[in-house]
């Protein structure tokens, strides 16, 4: 039997992100999902300010295929 070939990793050079300055410059995003006792899914969209750390928003649906209108401005 052969021996397996080791992967080698991205040949590209890593950059160290910057760290925001100030709240309001940096608002990642991630999709989160769980599901009910009942076996219905959720599905969370975490929104969190990179500087403060605070979430901003977490919608939370069954399924988030569409955008709602929320009334905030």
């Amino acid at each position: 039997m052969g021996r397996l070939k080791r992967r080698r990793g991205v040949a590209a050079e890593r950059r160290t992100l910057e760290a925001p300055l100030a709240p309001n410059e940096v608002w990642p995003m991630d999709f989160v999902s769980d599901s009910l006792k009942q076996g219905r899914p959720l599905k969370f969209l975490t929104i969190v300010d990179d500087y403060t750390k605070e979430a901003i928003d977490i919608p939370v649906d069954q399924g988030l295929r569409r955008v709602r209108d929320t009334g905030a401005r």
